[in-house]
């Protein structure tokens, strides 16, 4: 290869190499100071994970959550209360919701249905007080004119809407979910006082019955 022609190379091989600086420039200034295929991860890059749900984060490292398998609301609802306090004391709905990221909950219902039922039987504990407090007003002041098809019916009929307000607009219940709520309540505590509500009423009636 004569002179010229090595001068001739040189002069296509400094072209080739301004040219491939001048694209790499112009990639920098569109995509940033260097191409992020050509740069070499860090360390922590390289170890960087992605961000695990709360919810699910609490489920994998709560035993008692994963030992638990979910087959009705109420049998779930009910361990879930009975086991609050070794459960960070978390609301119902936050761990349902745990269950539920976690894949536990049965197919039949829909996560949402678990999560709005979870949220009644919390209101329905929290209310506690307040719902007593109507029950006795019932069984005591309200008579039953008309026969009710069990207590809780009786119940859902006569208990006043103004005292069981909706938490951010403090209007009143829909009917749907407030008797939700009766229905917790009547279980978890109200049966109790009904029964023996009526006892004293059966009492009562009794001691009239000698005096006359």
């Amino acid at each position: 290869m004569s002179g010229k022609d090595l001068q001739i190379m040189k002069k296509i091989f400094t072209t080739t190499l301004i040219v491939i600086s001048v694209l790499i420039l112009a990639q920098n200034k569109v995509f940033g100071t260097e191409a992020n295929y050509l740069r070499p991860q860090s360390h922590n890059e390289r170890n960087k994970t992605v961000p695990i749900n709360p919810a699910l984060r609490f489920y994998l490292s709560s035993p008692l959550l994963r030992q638990h398998e979910p087959k009705t609301i109420p049998d779930t609802l009910k361990y879930l209360n009975d086991n609050r306090a070794r459960l960070g004391d978390n609301s119902l709905g936050y761990l349902v919701q745990a269950l539920a990221v976690a894949g536990k909950l049965p197919p039949t219902l829909s996560t949402q249905t678990w999560i709005f039922k979870a949220g009644a039987f919390d209101r329905a504990i929290h209310e506690e007080k307040v719902i007593t407090d109507e029950i006795i007003r019932i069984w005591r002041e309200q008579p039953a004119v008309v026969t009710y098809r069990s207590d809780l019916a009786r119940l859902c009929a006569f208990f006043n809407p103004a005292i069981l307000p909706n938490l951010r607009t403090r209007r009143p219940l829909s009917a749907a979910y407030r008797n939700i709520i009766l229905d917790f309540a009547y279980e978890l505590y109200g049966k109790r006082l009904i029964m023996r509500l009526k006892g004293e009423t059966r009492e009562w009636t009794m001691l009239i019955g000698r005096a006359i």
